[in-house]
């Protein structure tokens, strides 16, 4: 009454295995880089509403002070704001005025600039 079976053993092999992790961990290093471009595109974002913000700060300031404006403390919270390398700067031709604000780029490599221009009539 001795008989022999054949059984079979059921469940991965080690290859099987390897294959799934490194399929798995390519996936996740792709999740990683996305949620990091994700990331920089959202700061990128960010300082883009802030200058325009403070642009637009300017403007209406030039128009309801019939062209005055207060260059030296305007700079110094843009600087706060967007970095030391950032700037205003106004140039008025005819009754045309364009308000630039430039900031220094921390995406990529980070040796880009910047910049946001809005225009306005001063009356």
């Amino acid at each position: 009454m001795n008989r022999l079976t054949k059984t079979r053993e059921a469940g991965f092999s080690i290859t099987e295995v390897i294959v799934a992790v490194l399929i798995l961990s390519i996936g996740l290093l792709g999740m990683v880089g996305l949620q990091t471009q994700a990331v920089k595109q959202t700061h990128g974002a960010e300082k883009r509403s802030i200058a325009t913000l403070h642009a637009n700060t300017v403007a209406e300031n030039y128009r309801v002070n019939d062209g005055a404006w207060d260059e030296s403390a305007m700079n110094r919270v843009v600087k706060r704001h967007l970095g030391d390398e950032a700037g205003v700067a106004l140039t008025v031709e005819d009754e045309l005025a364009r308000i630039r604000v430039s900031w220094k780029s921390q995406q990529n490599d980070g040796n880009g600039m910047n910049s946001v221009t809005v225009y306005t009539r001063s009356q």
